[in-house]
């Protein structure tokens, strides 16, 4: 009789538990976020980056919307001259 119980017990006990598995509520899915056209817009720079023999490199950084780009640097405390210099060039978003 005590078997016949314990049975019974493990049982429902296995059936609550298979029931509670396939019991799932449902689960809103979200969807992709939709990515924003990004428009070329210039944008520009400018601080003070670490030199090892000078105080400093004052530095300009600007991007043009047709893909150009223009940096100044300016070599902060530099004894020899010249201490400014300018570099161009091309860049693309990736």
């Amino acid at each position: 009789m005590v078997k016949k119980a314990i049975v019974t017990a493990m049982a429902v006990i296995s059936l609550f538990t298979l029931m509670g598995c396939n019991n799932r509520a449902e689960v809103d899915t979200l969807s992709p976020a939709q990515a924003a056209e990004l428009k070329p817009m210039p944008q520009s720079w400018r601080g003070v980056l670490p030199c090892a023999d000078c105080e400093g490199i004052e530095t300009s950084l600007f991007l043009e919307k047709d893909g150009t780009w223009v940096m100044n640097e300016r070599y902060l405390g530099a004894r020899e001259e010249p201490s400014s210099f300018a570099s161009y060039g091309t860049w693309a978003r990736t």
